[in-house]
């Protein structure tokens, strides 16, 4: 690593505060292929400024920042409903729904086996985790607490997967573009 470099693309970091770790799961490898890096050469322009993204997808982005920096589940599942509420949800009506519509559609293109009752599930959840009626621990009424980190992991895939592929397809991406776009395209 060598801090000052002015004509790097990329930049070291020092990092400070709590969990600079990138948490992966435990079947995947934790190194770069040669295709991880073409796909970052290929992202790397969204990182400079004027090249702006939706702003539906870069909340998406940052909601998937900060669960990522986070070591606790418990938040981290509320930012990664929050990140996917970000592309999808459209008004103020029936929120609940369009997440579990739209994100079952997303899930589907992505073909992560997301089921509906899934997304009901884990929209509740995310409702007691935001309004501070319990811990994730304590609402295996809900969900058997054995089903929580597989859930979670399939959300965060159709988050990552969205906003990757929206970055990487503008076509993609602009179906995000704005509510019009999103209801036009993502039918609830």
């Amino acid at each position: 690593m060598h801090y000052g470099l002015k004509d790097s693309a990329i930049h070291a970091i020092q990092y400070r505060g709590a969990s600079p770790d990138v948490f992966l799961d435990s079947n995947q490898r934790d190194w770069l292929t040669v295709e991880d890096g073409e796909i970052l050469r290929k992202l790397m322009p969204w990182a400079a400024t004027d090249k702006p993204m939706h702003t539906r997808i870069h909340r998406a982005y940052r909601n998937h920042e900060y669960a990522m920096r986070s070591s606790y589940l418990d938040v981290r599942w509320m930012f990664v409903v929050a990140g996917l509420e970000a592309l999808i949800n459209v008004g103020d009506e029936k929120v609940s729904k369009q997440f579990r519509e739209r994100v079952h559609q997303l899930a589907s293109y992505f073909a992560i086996p997301l089921t509906v009752d899934e997304l009901k599930k884990a929209y509740s959840l995310r409702s007691k985790l935001v309004h501070a009626e319990g811990f994730l621990r304590g609402l295996g009424n809900l969900l058997p607490t054995s089903q929580h980190n597989p859930l979670y992991d399939k959300l965060e895939s159709v988050l990552r997967q969205t906003v990757r592929h929206a970055l990487l397809d503008v076509s993609f991406g602009d179906f995000f573009r704005d509510d019009a776009a999103v209801a036009a395209h993502w039918k609830c």
